[in-house]
């Protein structure tokens, strides 16, 4: 937890947290500001209320702090904290642990891999015996919408998150193909897409 507190002060040099033999302080430009019992070692019920109390302390203290939100702040704190487990554990905010799930027990979705080019979204492959290659969708093909709406406005991620779906729902994908006039419209059934290593 010291560890964890200890990062506040990467985002405001002028505020630390620190530990004596008795108590737990937070000071800014070094004058006290708050002091709390030390908790017993093991006890991880009140580390985490000193912790807690610290850090709400230090966000109403600065006005950086302040201007974090909470998840920006904890983020920080649990990174610090977990950076001292060992050299092969580190923090993963809930968005990024949700990626490494998904490409080790797979998420819904059709089974393709996109780019943006000149701020158009090309199919750079279609996986085997995935449902987007069964609907007929191929290399460099231009996705222009998905559900009737069109994407040219968002990010390659946001585009990424309309291609996943639970398994079972249905995707309505609008793709242009070079050299054809015409747009193809496919209902696609999203399925579980395990990407492998080199996606």
């Amino acid at each position: 937890m010291m560890s964890g507190l200890k990062q506040l002060s990467s985002l405001d040099e002028s505020v630390a947290i620190t530990r004596t033999p008795h108590s737990v302080i937070l000071t800014q430009d070094g004058g006290r500001v708050a002091e709390r019992p030390l908790p017993a070692d093991y006890n991880t019920d009140e580390w985490a209320d000193v912790g807690m109390d610290m850090l709400r302390n230090a966000q109403h203290l600065s006005p950086t702090l302040f201007s974090y939100n909470q998840d920006e702040l904890l983020e920080a704190v649990f990174g610090g904290l977990v950076k001292e487990l060992d050299r092969y554990s580190r923090y993963e905010t809930p968005e990024e642990a949700g990626i490494s799930r998904a490409s080790r027990e797979g998420f819904g979705g059709i089974g393709i891999q996109i780019d943006r080019v000149d701020g158009k979204f090309i199919v750079r492959k279609s996986l085997p015996d995935h449902p987007a290659i069964d609907a007929g969708l191929r290399r460099n093909d231009r996705i222009t919408h998905v559900d009737g709406q069109s994407i040219q406005r968002l990010s390659l991620n946001d585009v990424i998150k309309t291609l996943h779906g639970r398994i079972g729902a249905m995707v309505k994908i609008t793709f242009v193909r070079p050299g054809l006039s015409q747009p193809f419209n496919r209902t696609i059934i999203c399925n579980r897409i395990i990407p492998p290593p080199f996606m």
